[in-house]
């Protein structure tokens, strides 16, 4: 689970060194596969938010290629603000949801 600043999509320095971790567990193993799910709170319109959740999921694949993961075994999915993890009540909650996960598989 990473988190993301409200209307941002960039990559946080202190979530990059378990990243560069992970991009390199991923080069070195040909057959783990990633999906990436990108998700917004739901401030804005849903298009936007769809949108964003995607360019999340991308900065977080384009990071992981950049060092050493095998794009092809990385997927991306953005779901905007479906399925949230939290309340949109409160700014805590909409902070949770504003977020990538991963799904890791082998095959």
């Amino acid at each position: 689970l990473i988190l993301f600043d409200f209307d941002k999509y960039a990559v946080k320095d202190g979530i990059k060194p378990s990243l560069a971790t992970l991009a390199k567990a991923l080069g070195e193993n040909k057959d783990i596969h990633i999906k990436i799910d990108g998700y917004t709170d739901f401030i804005g319109t849903e298009a936007y938010n769809l949108e964003l959740s995607v360019k999340r999921a991308r900065a977080i694949k384009d990071f992981l290629i950049s060092k050493g993961a095998i794009g092809s075994n990385i997927s991306i999915e953005g779901y905007g603000e479906q399925n949230p993890a939290d309340t949109n009540k409160t700014e805590a909650g909409r902070s949770r949801n504003r977020r990538v996960e991963f799904i890791i598989s082998r095959g």
